[in-house]
């Protein structure tokens, strides 16, 4: 709807404008005044309006109005601590009997590097802003909410509960260091509690890919604008960027929140460009092949190089969304 209004209000001030083109040029230039002047006053409505639902729908008390603060008297070396978000990926069983893919390979490989995997574990949530906005304030979402969460509510309140969550706030209490590595994407792109946030500079922001993509520009298929190339750069460069982190001197709190094997599928199962005559699923698991064998060589990087033993949380933040047609004999 919103789309629907600036379309409308662009069309009518273009109509105007040529209209009054015929007209002397003091005529012309009062009305391009008032023009930009709309244009500067529906931006400052839309970020006014922005704030107002911020405060009015923040999902969780802030913590300085706890009541009962988290205790807190570990004294020794604090071990670096790792939430890796792999975005839509599905638990053991689920591949097995649904989709006839056997992953039971790299879950021994984790647990042979002491990681407990919980059996038949589930998200509490089916979408990624619901999902993170509760595990990263360790709280369910308020029961009152008296509407379909999945669909009508505002996801504002969600976003901000995210940027201002209460592990990253109790963890920077206590001195440690937080860096922030987010896919491209609005809802984690920036947060303001952190110390480093990792991003690739060779790609311009979504917001300015938005505007490109509705521009002559997107015929030249530019490489900066290739929602696959943008995938793969950002995901190779975080990789990489994790395997600095052992060497800070302050412990860390890394949140690193990669989009795969969430679409669109960027890799193939070693790490080429997926293969365009597969279907959707098949790209899927490629993609989970791919994942698997990045992260085992991260966690062996991260063992081995940190003088502590770090605490490593790898979490898909939902399964995989298909439909079930897309289902191997459906």
């Amino acid at each position: 709807p919103n789309l629907l209004w600036s379309y409308g209000i662009s069309l009518t001030v273009a109509i105007t404008g040529l209209w009054l083109w015929k007209n002397p040029s003091r005529q012309v230039a009062e009305y391009l005044n008032i023009a930009s002047l709309i244009l500067i006053v529906f931006p400052i409505i839309s970020l006014i309006t922005h704030k107002i639902s911020v405060e009015n729908h923040k999902l969780f008390p802030s913590p300085s109005s706890i009541n009962s603060a988290i205790p807190y008297n570990y004294i020794g070396p604090k071990p670096d601590i790792y939430y890796i978000i792999l975005d839509g990926y599905m638990r053991k069983d689920v591949m097995n009997e649904f989709w006839r893919f056997d992953n039971s390979e790299f879950i021994k490989s984790l647990e042979n590097r002491g990681f407990y995997v919980a059996p038949k574990s589930r998200s509490n949530y089916q979408t990624t802003w619901l999902s993170l906005a509760s595990s990263l304030n360790m709280e369910y979402l308020p029961e009152n909410l008296s509407i379909d969460t999945t669909q009508s509510i505002n996801n504002i309140p969600f976003i901000e509960a995210i940027a201002q969550n209460k592990v990253a706030k109790f963890l920077k209490s206590i001195g440690y260091q937080y860096i922030h590595l987010p896919h491209n994407a609005a809802l984690t792109k920036k947060n303001n509690q952190a110390d480093i946030t990792i991003t690739n500079k060779k790609y311009i922001s979504p917001f300015s890919q938005h505007i490109l993509n509705k521009t002559f520009l997107k015929t030249f298929k530019l490489l900066s604008l290739n929602e696959i190339q943008i995938k793969r750069r950002e995901i190779l460069h975080g990789f990489k960027k994790l395997e600095d982190i052992p060497h800070n001197e302050e412990p860390t709190f890394t949140y690193a929140h990669f989009l795969m094997p969430h679409g669109p599928y960027a890799f193939g199962s070693k790490g080429e460009f997926p293969a365009q005559d597969i279907s959707d699923s098949e790209k899927y698991f490629e993609e989970i092949l791919f994942a698997n064998k990045k992260i085992r060589h991260l966690v062996d990087h991260l063992q081995q190089n940190s003088k502590t033993p770090p605490i490593i949380i790898i979490q898909g933040d939902h399964g995989y969304l298909a439909p079930p047609t897309y289902r191997p004999g459906a």
